[in-house]
C-alpha cells in the first residue's frame, strides 16, 4: 500500500514537471516567433487593405521579397538557439510559483552518500519532510515574455487591424491574395472587360454598355435603369489564370441576396450572364480592381386595350376591328376571342344552340392589332367560319412581350357569310351551321342529306353532285355524332365544289403552281427547272381561265378597269418572267410574279356579268373615278408622298443619332457630351415636328376640298407621329435618351403608316375610271394628256381593246443583263475601297 501510494505521487509530480517545461518552452518560443509574425501581419495588412496597388510593380516585388527575406532571417535567428527546458529549470519554476522553501522538490531527488543510510530514521524523516513541502508546488500562468520585445503592445493594434481588414475584404480575399503575390509589370497587357445589359427584345431598347473593352473601373459607378427581364452579360479577356478567384461577378438583390455568377472559362476569356428581375447591385472584381453599379429595374406595365369603334361587318364580307392600345413597350400579339350569342333568334326549323357550344370560345389570331399605343385597325375574313351568319360575342385579347394580357369589353356582331348560288351548296352550308351550334343534331342532318339525294335521275343534272352528297350522307351516318368537328371542316370545301367544281380545282392548281415557281426563284434554281415550272404555271393558268369561261364569269378587274384581260396577256408576262430569270435577274422575276398573282387575285367573279355585287362594284368604280378626276390631284399626291419620304428619312437619321448619343452617355470617357447632344437633338426633333405640322395643315385642306374619307385616316397617322415627336422632344429635354429613342421609333412607324395610306390613295386615284356624263372615259383625252400605264405597261381605264395591252419586251432583260455584267466588271477592278465594294454589292443584290 505504501509503495503504491508513492508511485502515484511520483506520476503526479512528473506530470507537473512536464507542464512546467512546456510553459517555459512557450515563453521562449513566443518572443522568438514575434518578429517573423510581424512580417506576416504586415503582408496581410497590405493585402486586406489593397495597399499593393499603390506600389509600382518593381517596388511591389522588392517589398514582397524583403518581407519574405526578413521574416525568414528573424525566424532562423531566433529559433536556432531554442532548446527544451531542463528538468532543473522546471523544478525551480514550480518551487518559485509554489513558494516552497528549502528547495523541497530538488531535495526529493537527492540520494544519501551510502546505500545503508537510505534505511536510517533520519533520512526517512528528511524525505517525509520534503514530500510534505513539495505537495504545495504549483504552476502559475505563462509570463508575458513578449513585453521585452514589444513594450508598447503594438502587437494588439496589429491584431485589431487584421480583424477590421478581414471584415472589409470578406468574400474577396482570394483575388486580393493572388494580386498581392503576383504583381504585373506596367508594360503587360491588362485584362479587358466587356460588361453590358441587354433589355428584352420586345422592348426595342438598345443595350446598355457598362464597360466596353477596357480595364475594369474601380469604385462605385453611376446608377442605371433597365426594363424588367433584362440580361446582364460579362466577357473578360486576358484574365490571369494563375488564381481561381481573379475575376468575380456578383449580383445582389433584396429578395435573393448576394449571388455569385458562374464565369465560364476558355483559354483566355471568361464569360457569364445573369437575369435582372428586380433592383440589384452589380459588383465586378477583376485582378483586384472592384467596381459596382446600382441598377434600377423598371417593371413592365400591364397593357390596356379597348374598342375604339364597335366591330362592323363590311360590304366585302370582312369584320372590321378598331381598337385603342396602350402599353409601355407594345402589344406583340392580339387575338379575337369569339363565342356564340346564346340569346340570338334562330329559325324554328333549326336546332337551338346547346349549352356547351354557348360556352365554347374560338380564338383567331389578328396580326394588325399590335403596337405600343394608339389606334389600330384590322379586318378579318371569317366567311369560311362555321359561325358565319350568326351573332357572336367578340372581344380582343392582347399580349405584350412579357406575356401579360389585356382584353376589351365583349361586343356582339353578326359574322358576314358568303353567298352561294347553287341550292345544294346552300343546303350544305345550312347543315354545317346547324352542326356547329348543336352537334347532337347530326341525325337531322343525315335525314336532310338523305332527302336531298332522293330520286337522283330526276333532280340531278350532274352525277358528281349526287355522289358528293351521298358521300357526305354516309360520312354523317357512319360517324354517328363522333366526328362532328371533322364534318364541319369537310362541308366547306364540299360546298365550294358544289358551287363550282371545275373552278375550285383550277384555282387550287394555280395556287400550287405559283408557290412552286416562287420558291424556285427564291432559292436560285437552275434555268431548266424555272422553265419547267413556268410551263406548269402557264398550263394551270389556262385551265383556270377556261374554268372561268365555262362558268360564265368574266376576267374584269375588281379595280374598275373596263377592258377584260386575255390569256395572251398573261402568257406574255410568263415569258418575261422566264427571260428575266434567264438573265439572272431573279429579284425582278419575283417582282413580276407577285404582280401577276395580284392580277389573278383581283379578277372579279360575277354571275353572268350582272347582279348586285357587280352593280355595287361598278358604282364604286364610278365614284372612284369621280374622286380622282381633278387634274392636279395626282400631282399633289406625288408631292405629298415625296415630303413624307423626306420626313421619314430625317426621323430615321435623328433616331440613329439619338442611339449614338445614348451609347456615348455611358462611356466613362465621354463626360459632359451627353447633355449637349441631347439639346441639339431636341432642337432637331422640334424642327421635324414643325414640318409635320405643315404637312398636316396641307392634308386637312386637301381633305376638306375633296371630301375623301381616306384622308382622315392618313391625317390620323401623321397626328400620332406628331404626338410621338413631341414626347421624344420632352424626353430629350430631360436627358432621357432611351425613352426618346422609343418615341422616335414609334413616330417612324406612324410616318410609314401614313406614307402607305398616301400610296394607296394615289393608286386608287390612278386606277379609278373618270366617267363623264356620256359614259366615255376622259383619262388621257382631257387637255391632251396621255393615258397612264401600270407597271406592266397597260393603260388605266382606257377603252382601248385588249390588243393594246403592252408587256415589257426583251429590252428589259437585256438591260438587266448589261447592268449585271457592268457591276461584276467594276467589282473585279483592283484598288476599290471597302465603301465602293459594299455599294456595288448592294446594287448587284437588287438584280
Amino acid at each position: 500500500m505504501i509503495k503504491s501510494r508513492i508511485t502515484r505521487q511520483e506520476r503526479v509530480a512528473e506530470a507537473r514537471i512536464y507542464r512546467a517545461q512546456l510553459t517555459l518552452f512557450l515563453e521562449k518560443l513566443w518572443p522568438a516567433l514575434l518578429p517573423a509574425l510581424g512580417m506576416v501581419a504586415l503582408f496581410l495588412l497590405l493585402t486586406l487593405f489593397e495597399l499593393w496597388q499603390f506600389l509600382p510593380w518593381i517596388a511591389h516585388y522588392a517589398v514582397l521579397a524583403a518581407l519574405v527575406g526578413i521574416g525568414a532571417f528573424l525566424l532562423i535567428r531566433d529559433l536556432k538557439d531554442l532548446e527544451w527546458p531542463r528538468r532543473g529549470e522546471a523544478l525551480d519554476r514550480l518551487e518559485k510559483d509554489g513558494k516552497i522553501p528549502h528547495a523541497a522538490l530538488r531535495a526529493r531527488e537527492d540520494r544519501p552518500f551510502s546505500q545503508t543510510d537510505e534505511d536510517s530514521p533520519l533520512w526517512r524523516a528528511h524525505l517525509s519532510r520534503m514530500e510534505q513541502l513539495s505537495s504545495k508546488a504549483r504552476l502559475d500562468k505563462a509570463k508575458a515574455t513578449a513585453d521585452r520585445l514589444d513594450p508598447w503592445n503594438l502587437r494588439y493594434g496589429a491584431l485589431l487591424l487584421l480583424v477590421v481588414g478581414t471584415f472589409i475584404a470578406w468574400g474577396d480575399f482570394t483575388p486580393r491574395f493572388w494580386n498581392a503575390v503576383s504583381p504585373r509589370p506596367a508594360g503587360s497587357i491588362p485584362a479587358t472587360v466587356d460588361l453590358w445589359i441587354d433589355p428584352p427584345a420586345y422592348t426595342g431598347r438598345a443595350p446598355v454598355i457598362l464597360v466596353q473593352s477596357k480595364a475594369n473601373p474601380e469604385g462605385s459607378q453611376p446608377g442605371i435603369a433597365v426594363p424588367q427581364g433584362s440580361t446582364l452579360h460579362a466577357r473578360i479577356n486576358g484574365a490571369d489564370r494563375r488564381g481561381p478567384g481573379r475575376a468575380r461577378l456578383i449580383v445582389e438583390t433584396d429578395n435573393i441576396g448576394r449571388a455569385s455568377t458562374d464565369l465560364s472559362r476558355s483559354e483566355t476569356t471568361l464569360t457569364g450572364e445573369a437575369s435582372l428581375s428586380e433592383n440589384a447591385a452589380i459588383t465586378l472584381t477583376v485582378n483586384g480592381r472592384k467596381a459596382s453599379w446600382p441598377v434600377v429595374v423598371a417593371p413592365d406595365q400591364t397593357p390596356k386595350i379597348n374598342f375604339a369603334e364597335d366591330p362592323l361587318a363590311t360590304e366585302e364580307g370582312r369584320v372590321r376591328l378598331v381598337v385603342e392600345l396602350d402599353d409601355d413597350y407594345g402589344i406583340t400579339e392580339s387575338f379575337a376571342v369569339m363565342s356564340l350569342d346564346p340569346d340570338q333568334d334562330r329559325p324554328l326549323d333549326t336546332p337551338a344552340i346547346t349549352a356547351d357550344r354557348a360556352t365554347d370560345e374560338e380564338i383567331v389570331p389578328v396580326s394588325g392589332l399590335t403596337g405600343a399605343y394608339g389606334v389600330r385597325s384590322a379586318e378579318l375574313t371569317l366567311t369560311d367560319h362555321p359561325w358565319a351568319g350568326l351573332d357572336v360575342n367578340i372581344r380582343i385579347l392582347g399580349k405584350d412581350g412579357a406575356g401579360q394580357e389585356a382584353t376589351t369589353e365583349t361586343v356582339s356582331v353578326t359574322l358576314p357569310e358568303r353567298d352561294f348560288y347553287n341550292p345544294l351548296a346552300r343546303a350544305i352550308i345550312h347543315e354545317r351551321r346547324n352542326l356547329a351550334v348543336a352537334p347532337d343534331s347530326w341525325t337531322q342532318t343525315s335525314r336532310s342529306l338523305d332527302a336531298l339525294t332522293f330520286a337522283p335521275d330526276r333532280f340531278f343534272d350532274r352525277p358528281t353532285e349526287y355522289l358528293l352528297l351521298r358521300a357526305a350522307y354516309w360520312g354523317v351516318i357512319n360517324g354517328r355524332g363522333e366526328n362532328v368537328s371533322d364534318l364541319i371542316e369537310e362541308f366547306w370545301p364540299l360546298a365550294l365544289q358544289l358551287e363550282d367544281q371545275a373552278l375550285e380545282l383550277a384555282r387550287r392548281a394555280l395556287a400550287a403552281a405559283q408557290q412552286a415557281l416562287r420558291e424556285a426563284l427564291e432559292r436560285g434554281a437552275s434555268q431548266s427547272e424555272i422553265q419547267r415550272l413556268v410551263e406548269n404555271l402557264r398550263t394551270a393558268m389556262q385551265n383556270y381561265i377556261q374554268a372561268l369561261a365555262e362558268s360564265g364569269q368574266s376576267m374584269a378587274s375588281r379595280q374598275g378597269e373596263s377592258q377584260e384581260l386575255e390569256a395572251r396577256d398573261l402568257d406574255d408576262i410568263l415569258n418575261s418572267i422566264n427571260e428575266l430569270s434567264d438573265s439572272g435577274a431573279n429579284n425582278a422575276a419575283r417582282q413580276l410574279l407577285s404582280e401577276l398573282e395580284q392580277m389573278l387575285q383581283n379578277l372579279q367573279i360575277t354571275q353572268g356579268g350582272s347582279g348586285s355585287q357587280s352593280g355595287q362594284q361598278q358604282a364604286g368604280g364610278q365614284q372612284q373615278g369621280d374622286g380622282s378626276g381633278e387634274g392636279g390631284q395626282q400631282g399633289a399626291g406625288g408631292e405629298t408622298a415625296q415630303r413624307t419620304g423626306d420626313l421619314i428619312g430625317r426621323q430615321r437619321d435623328l433616331a440613329d443619332e439619338t442611339f449614338e448619343a445614348q451609347r456615348q452617355q455611358f462611356d466613362p470617357e465621354g463626360t459632359g457630351s451627353g447633355a449637349q447632344s441631347a439639346a441639339q437633338l431636341q432642337q432637331q426633333q422640334e424642327e421635324l415636328g414643325s414640318a409635320v405640322d405643315d404637312l398636316l395643315e396641307d392634308l386637312d385642306n386637301a381633305t376638306a376640298e375633296s371630301g375623301n374619307g381616306t384622308g382622315e385616316d392618313i391625317a390620323r397617322s401623321f397626328r400620332e407621329a406628331r404626338e410621338r415627336m413631341a414626347e421624344a422632344a420632352e424626353a430629350l429635354e430631360s436627358g432621357n435618351l432611351g425613352a426618346a429613342g422609343a418615341f422616335q421609333q414609334d413616330a417612324l412607324d406612324a410616318l410609314r403608316e401614313g406614307a402607305d395610306g398616301i400610296s394607296d390613295q394615289i393608286m386608287q386615284a390612278q386606277q379609278g375610271d373618270e366617267e363623264g356624263e356620256d359614259g366615255q372615259s376622259t383619262r388621257g383625252g382631257r387637255n391632251g394628256a396621255q393615258a397612264q400605264v401600270d407597271p406592266l405597261g397597260r393603260p388605266y381605264g382606257a377603252p382601248a381593246p385588249s390588243t393594246d395591252i403592252g408587256i415589257p419586251d426583251l429590252s428589259d432583260p437585256e438591260r438587266a443583263r448589261e447592268l449585271i455584267l457592268e457591276l461584276r466588271r467594276k467589282l473585279s477592278e483592283p484598288g476599290r475601297t471597302e465603301e465602293e465594294i459594299d455599294y456595288l454589292e448592294r446594287l448587284l443584290e437588287r438584280f
